[in-house]
């Protein structure tokens, strides 16, 4: 798998958060790992902070620990270092 355009692949962890009825959900995390880029800027293995409403699921490679998400580079907001 590649991203086309501008885009990035990235592997996002879900984390549990207790909803304030006390019932626990898992959510994306805000925080994600680049799998693959075609921008130059952003490189494989980099951590980002994205805009999640902005992407797009990968169901076939969901797990019970991450999801896998294609991203418009726009949609990232910074990167870690």
């Amino acid at each position: 798998m590649r991203p086309y355009g501008k885009r990035v692949i990235l592997k996002v962890d879900l984390v549990m958060v207790e909803q304030p009825d006390g019932t626990k959900r898992e959510e994306p995390s805000s925080e994600a790992k680049v799998m693959m880029s075609n921008t130059k800027d952003i490189k494989k293995g980099d951590t980002v902070f994205f805009n999640y409403f902005g992407a797009i699921s990968i169901e076939s490679k969901k797990t019970k620990k991450s999801i896998v998400l294609v991203v418009d580079e726009e949609d990232i907001f910074a990167i870690a270092k």
